[in-house]
């Protein structure tokens, strides 16, 4: 039931360790690093972006959404993901 996803997801987000810490992705095309802030409705990791303000994501696996400013975080649907110090 979709209240039992949500509930599910709203758990994992309680217990995720990664979230509020700095990281790295290593995805498809090119690493993401910036800190983890969030698990969006499809499971993705949301990573908000250290750049130059002007700078966008070109890697296929994140997704800033069209007209986004890029201090919004991006999702990263899959890659390795390293906590940093």
């Amino acid at each position: 039931s979709p209240s039992g996803l949500s509930e599910t997801r709203n758990e994992y987000i309680r217990n995720c360790s990664t979230i509020g810490s700095r990281v790295r992705a290593e995805t498809a095309r090119r690493p993401v690093e910036g800190n983890a802030v969030g698990i969006d409705v499809s499971g993705a990791l949301l990573i908000e972006i250290e750049g130059n303000g002007d700078e966008r994501p070109s890697n296929g696996d994140c997704d800033a959404g069209g007209g986004v400013p890029f201090s919004q975080p991006v999702a990263v649907g899959f890659g390795d993901v390293t906590q940093l110090r």
